[in-house]
């Protein structure tokens, strides 16, 4: 899997091994301190998001990684640079590109044009990191209350949503 696009587009091999890392990550947030070492990682927001920006530039940190943060009025976009253009020169400056916006087809574009990994971060129509948030959230606090259930039960319904 280069990207996370789409939510549809995962698979369930990919949800398992999503789950299973952050998983992994829960019990030793430091574990992979230099899985990003002498890399960077652009964050681009046309939506803001404290959260999310805070998220992003602490996960690439604690891997050892440097967050280049852009705002949407920091990009040519519109204004003499196509996405795909965009997608290529920030390609060739860093080594993936965490995308929050408003149309799909924009982060679709980036990831169709990017040499890099592209993970949406939200758009209008999905927020896929969410979505896995969430499914792991869950099923972290069903482990603690019905050991017995877990850890099958929440990635069983999540598959429910992705592709085989």
């Amino acid at each position: 899997m280069k990207d996370l696009l789409r939510t549809a587009d995962l698979s369930r091999t990919d949800v398992d091994l999503l789950l299973d890392t952050a998983a992994d990550f829960a019990k030793n947030p430091l574990r992979s301190k230099d899985a990003l070492a002498h890399k960077s990682v652009a964050i681009y927001m046309t939506k803001p998001s404290t959260r999310t920006r805070l998220s992003s530039e602490t996960a690439v940190t604690h891997l050892g990684g440097t967050p280049i943060f852009i705002r949407g009025d920091e990009l040519q976009l519109g204004r003499g640079e196509t996405i795909a253009d965009t997608a290529k020169i920030i390609s060739g400056y860093c080594d993936a590109l965490i995308v929050r916006t408003f149309a799909q087809s924009d982060v679709d574009e980036l990831g169709a044009n990017a040499s890099i990994p592209v993970i949406n971060a939200l758009t209008d129509d999905d927020h896929p990191t969410q979505l896995l948030h969430l499914f792991f959230q869950q099923s972290s606090l069903l482990a603690q209350r019905h050991p017995h259930l877990a850890p099958n039960y929440l990635k069983e319904s999540l598959q429910q949503h992705v592709r085989p």
